[in-house]
Order: C-alpha cells, then sequence, then structure tokens
C-alpha cells in the first residue's frame, strides 16, 4: 500500500498522477537458458485500477505474455520476421504490420486435412502463394 509519505523513486507520488491507482504491481521472474544452464533473475513492475488478487494479476501477466510470445514465434518461425532487412524509413514497421495482418487472416482460416488434423498455420501460408482461389478466400473472408 502507498502512503502519503513514501519516499518515491521516480520523486513523483504515484497517487497524485494516478487517480483512479488501485494497484502497484510487482512479479519476480525467473529464466533459465535451457542451452548454457545460465539463470537469468529479473523484476516487471505493473500499475492496474483494478483491486484483485496477487493470483489474478499473475495469471493475466501470463496470459498476455503466452499470447505476446506465440505471437513473436510465428513472426519469427512461420513468417521469417529476423530475416527481414528492411531498414529504411518505416519499411521495417511496415512490413512487420503487413506481415502481422497476414498471421491474422490466414490463422482465421480454418482448414482440415483430415477429419481430425487442421492445416498449420506455415501449410496454409504456403497454400495461399500456391492457390490463387485459396488466396481470395483469406482475403475476402
Amino acid at each position: 500500500m502507498i502512503k502519503e509519505n513514501d519516499d518515491y523513486s521516480l520523486g513523483v507520488n504515484p497517487l497524485l498522477k494516478w487517480k483512479n491507482l488501485k494497484t502497484i504491481i510487482e512479479i519476480s521472474a525467473e529464466r533459465i537458458d535451457q542451452k548454457t544452464g545460465e539463470v537469468q533473475n529479473s523484476k516487471r513492475y505493473y500499475i492496474s485500477s483494478r483491486d484483485e488478487s496477487s493470483e489474478y494479476f499473475l495469471n493475466a501477466v501470463k496470459d498476455h505474455w503466452q499470447v505476446e510470445n506465440l505471437l513473436h514465434w510465428h513472426l519469427d518461425v512461420t513468417m521469417r520476421e529476423d530475416d527481414c532487412r528492411c531498414r529504411v524509413e518505416h519499411s521495417a514497421v511496415n512490413f512487420s504490420s503487413i506481415r502481422q495482418l497476414a498471421l491474422g487472416l490466414v490463422k482465421k482460416i480454418v482448414i482440415m486435412r483430415s477429419k481430425t488434423e487442421k492445416l498449420s498455420v506455415r501449410t496454409k501460408m504456403l497454400k495461399a502463394g500456391w492457390d490463387n482461389d485459396f488466396l481470395l478466400d483469406v482475403l475476402l473472408q
């Protein structure tokens, strides 16, 4: 809980800066590099206007990072974003936006290889490149 007379490292009383502030969250995280075994500890801070349990906030943060990591994994692996060498003006941001849009469109299309097996995002991307009718289905969905 924040008290009026607490010493603030930023020189600003958070209660004055954010009128609806209810919670300041500190999450300690430990990451272990699977190749080297090196352990990295970090702390992350969040603010919220909600008054919830620590478990609620921990689950919300985990859910956010799970979605974020999955998005970046698809952008890196499926869309090969790390191989992009766009460096001129806003081209990197523009191409990233196009890749995210394309990924979102392709993920919405559900195609079954068999009755139980869905096509992967990568396969659907390749199919959109080979099959103009499928590409139109993706774009016009």
